[in-house]
């Protein structure tokens, strides 16, 4: 499913587009966060809970898309620089959850573009 979503070919635009559907997502009014990531904090206690692990694929999944397009960009170290943006999304969308400010994805989308530009 993944393959049907489109990115800018040029790093900056890629996570421009990326974040900016993020702030789009997180501004809708009944904006819960990811139902994964709310999933597996809710199990946190169940390791062995079979929705922690369709949750582990789909993000395993999404961030192994993101390596690929990074790739295609000519992004050094793809999988690594994928694996922190991952981790950056996650943060902004947890702490929009907890302060409900957008801020966090405006430096969210600043730090990635740094991290893609490194090479």
């Amino acid at each position: 499913r993944l393959e049907q979503f489109r990115l800018p070919a040029s790093r900056d635009a890629m996570i421009d587009s990326i974040f900016t559907q993020l702030a789009d997502w997180a501004a809708k009014p009944r904006w819960a966060g990811a139902g994964f990531t709310r999933v597996v904090v809710e199990l946190a206690d169940l390791r062995g809970h079979p929705a922690r692990a369709i949750a582990r694929r789909h993000k395993a999944a999404l961030e192994a898309w993101f390596a690929g397009r990074l790739a295609m960009a000519k992004v050094s170290s793809p999988r690594e620089r994928a694996r922190e943006i991952i981790l950056l999304m996650e943060g902004a969308m947890m702490l929009m959850l907890i302060h409900g400010e957008r801020a966090y994805v405006d430096a969210a989308a600043r730090a990635a573009k740094r991290l893609v530009r490194k090479n």
